[in-house]
């Protein structure tokens, strides 16, 4: 279930882009939060999160990173914040 979500940003420095040389580009993040409930794993709510063309794996990785857990180590009620769009800008 999701409660609502946070907006993330992310920079860096693209010396070597389609960007002039030396611009700056930051990355957006948008994060919901998701309440786990009773049989829920990791991989079934990035499963949820995951853009087809994307690795479920790395956004399983990334909600542990997030969150400081471990993939078999979420229990119900907990809330996980998930990454669920970014896009540069």
């Amino acid at each position: 279930m999701i409660f609502g979500g946070y907006l993330g940003i992310r920079g860096d420095w693209y010396s070597n882009s389609k960007l002039d040389n030396g611009a700056y580009a930051a990355e957006v993040i948008i994060y919901e939060k998701v309440t786990v409930y009773s049989g829920d794993t990791l991989w079934d709510i990035a499963c949820e999160y995951t853009e087809p063309s994307k690795d479920v794996r790395k956004l399983v990785k990334e909600i542990c990173d997030l969150n400081d857990v471990s993939p078999g180590k979420i229990y119900p009620g907990q809330v996980l914040l998930v990454p669920v769009h970014s896009h540069s800008v």
